[in-house]
């Protein structure tokens, strides 16, 4: 999903680019516009232009269901999403909630705990042959809590959560705590 989404983007900014360099030649011929200086004003022109409408495309025109839907085909993951994470071999449930950031081209992902912080180090959306969409991630996270002085201060791991609808993401994670901890999680989009 993520090389269908770069192709798109490239070939918008060739095609952006292509686009900029016919219409200042157009309009060099119709003004009659000779010397360096107003080749630069043009440039200028028109390369603000395109970078404009990219900026505007990365962060707002691909979330339009329409537009998506043709070009991109990705999930809105953007919004608060609450739920909880339960660890192999342990009976309780503990709280987390993940803040996703979304544009076009990134994502991030915050975490926040009762006792702990942490933040994505890469992301990827993947489609697999199913249609089915899992967002994975490898995370880092640290404590700030006195009452986990026994547990190193910085912690990886890996989450690979499945899009079950538009506000469910569930799945599995492991992390490189000593014993090492692996376990299952569930969310729910509270709010985007």
């Amino acid at each position: 999903m993520t090389s269908r989404i770069n192709k798109n983007i490239t070939i918008t900014k060739w095609t952006t680019l292509m686009t900029s360099i016919i219409v200042a030649i157009i309009l060099d011929e119709l003004f009659l516009m000779n010397g360096w200086i107003d080749w630069l004003k043009k440039i200028g022109i028109f390369s603000f232009v395109p970078t404009l409408c990219l900026i505007i495309l990365d962060k707002y025109i691909w979330k339009i269901p329409f537009i998506n839907c043709c070009l991109f085909q990705l999930p809105n993951l953007n919004g608060d999403w609450k739920g909880y994470y339960s660890r192999q071999n342990d009976e309780g449930h503990h709280s987390l909630t993940l803040k996703i950031t979304q544009t076009l081209s990134n994502i991030h992902i915050r975490s926040i705990s009762k006792n702990s912080e942490g933040k994505s180090i890469s992301i990827d959306l993947i489609r697999n042959e199913f249609n089915e969409v899992k967002l994975v991630y490898v995370w880092e996270s640290k404590h700030n809590s006195l009452i986990h002085h026994e547990i190193k201060e910085h912690m990886y791991g890996l989450s690979i959560l499945g899009l079950i609808d538009n506000n469910t993401l569930s799945g599995d994670y492991f992390t490189n705590r000593t014993p090492q901890t692996k376990g299952k999680s569930v969310f729910k989009r509270e709010r985007i």
